[in-house]
């Protein structure tokens, strides 16, 4: 008959190796669907000056997020960004206090305009006397002439108007509920999907 072996010997350093293994490639798949969402909505979003894209942020619900992120590109997210090893120490957090909920947010001061949560207009003469672009005034598809003083929402190319697209007030930036089309259209799913798998494939 075989001896059992007790609790607290090999039995317990097998499951608590289990457990480390699980724990590890449940962080890579938060990882990794933090990541492709997080890519996803930079690529699909406006990105007139590159702060919006940067400024997606992975964190668990209720912590601060943080501020904005920098101008200059379209943001590549990758695991600098969201690091395995915080993930596992946020899981460890919210196993003891029952916050185990996480959250990807967007610190940008236009953020709610910029996913049509909010509806505005904006005039790019306004903005270009400042120095920087508005709010709902995201990465020109188009060259745009000087005379811009009509108002348009920020997803159109601007106010009605009879003349080329190098005399429109505005300029497209991204598509009419695009946010909501990533997140009810599929796009979320798939990358969560993604993540996991990856996430597990990397760990067992």
């Amino acid at each position: 008959m075989a001896r059992r072996v007790r609790k607290g010997g090999m039995e317990g350093s097998i499951a608590k190796e289990l457990d480390k293994r699980i724990t590890r490639a449940t962080a890579r798949g938060i990882q990794e669907f933090a990541i492709n969402t997080m890519n996803s909505l930079a690529k699909a979003g406006p990105t007139w000056s590159g702060e919006f894209s940067a400024s997606w942020r992975f964190v668990p619900e209720g912590s601060d997020p943080g501020g904005p992120g920098q101008e200059g590109k379209v943001y590549s997210y990758g695991k600098k960004d969201i690091r395995v090893t915080t993930i596992e120490k946020h899981m460890r957090a919210g196993a003891r206090s029952g916050n185990k909920r996480f959250q990807i947010v967007n610190t940008a001061p236009h953020a709610n305009l910029a996913i049509d949560a909010e509806i505005g207009v904006f005039r790019r003469d306004a903005a270009e006397a400042r120095g920087w672009p508005e709010p709902l005034a995201e990465k020109p598809k188009l060259k745009l002439g000087d005379e811009r003083s009509n108002p348009g929402l920020r997803f159109e190319i601007g106010a009605p108007f009879d003349g080329s697209f190098d005399e429109a007030p505005a300029s497209m930036t991204a598509e009419p509920d695009w946010y909501y089309t990533y997140i009810l259209g599929g796009g979320l799913e798939k990358d969560l999907g993604r993540g996991f798998s990856a996430g597990f494939k990397e760990s067992f």
